[in-house]
């Protein structure tokens, strides 16, 4: 809010609607993929090039989607656990 004076309702859903334009979910920033050149880490979370090192969560995400990704982080996180816990 400007400055530290009171205001009321009004003026706070004036402010928010001139500043409040989006939310987001923060997915992408260590994406998987099939080549180190194009992503940080395979198609379970291993980072390419580090031993035991695995990234878990939306960050694997090639890209943000239109819908909440929770229950998809969720479910690609069991996946990988699954995997990893197999074959590591």
């Amino acid at each position: 809010m400007p400055e530290n004076r009171l205001i009321d309702k009004k003026q706070q859903m004036k402010y928010l609607e001139m500043n409040a334009h989006a939310a987001g979910h923060h997915m992408g920033t260590t994406r998987m993929g099939n080549n180190e050149q194009s992503s940080v880490c395979d198609s379970i979370g291993k980072v390419w090039r580090v031993k035991n090192l695995f990234v878990l969560g939306a960050s694997l995400f090639p890209r943000s989607g239109a819908a909440n990704p929770g229950l998809t982080s969720i479910a690609l996180t069991l996946r990988n656990l699954k995997k990893i816990i197999e074959t590591h």
